[in-house]
Parts: C-alpha cells; structure tokens; sequence
C-alpha cells in the first residue's frame, strides 16, 4: 500500500487544518521542491505544510465510542453514537473515512 492510501488527502487535509486541526502528525503535504507533483508527502513540519493525519492519529483526537469498520467489498464506514459518517462517497482508505468523521462533528460542535 502506497503511503498516500495511509493518510488523509489532500484536499481533506486542508478542510481539516480550516476547521482547527492542531495535532501533530507523522506526515505531511507539503510544496514539492523537487518532484513533479505541487504537493508531496514529507516528515516534517516547514512553514507551508499540511498535516496529513494517518487512521490512528485521527483516532486518538476522536470521541471515545468511534467505531471503524470495513465491509466485505473493502469499503469503510465509522460512526460515533448516532451520527453516521456522511455515505455518498465510495471510501476504501480507513483515514480518509475518519477524517470525514472527525470534520462532520467538529462543524456540529460535537468534539
């Protein structure tokens, strides 16, 4: 498994770091300087990053009773209480399913 199916996406990362995503994280996006993508995951903090959480750091800032789980076509889903994760969007990478969690409760004050 390539490291980006490990992390949130980009664009996920960015919608996490605009509601207050403040923890520190094992990875980030961050400007290429010399590949041929504009981002590119790095393990370290510069000044023009993004954190790119990965499954478990999301994890350890979620409510207690989060439940992750994989359905046998390899699809994830998580819920927390009754507040279902959003469907509508095919999510086969773990971290990228709880990102959307976490962003779901944190613009319902629920975090």
């Amino acid at each position: 498994m390539k490291i980006e199916e490990k992390v949130v996406s980009l664009e996920l990362a960015n919608r996490m770091k605009e509601l207050g995503w403040e923890f520190e994280t094992e990875r980030y996006w961050g400007l290429s300087r010399f590949g041929k993508l504009p981002y590119e995951l790095i393990p370290f903090k510069r000044s023009d990053t993004i954190p790119a959480p990965d499954a478990i750091e999301i994890l350890h800032v979620l409510p207690n009773c989060v439940y992750l789980y994989k359905a046998a076509d390899g699809i994830y889903d998580a819920d927390y209480k009754n507040y279902v994760c959003p469907g509508g969007v095919t999510i086969n990478n773990s971290a990228e399913r709880l990102g959307n969690l976490w962003c779901y409760l944190k613009e319902r004050s629920l975090t």
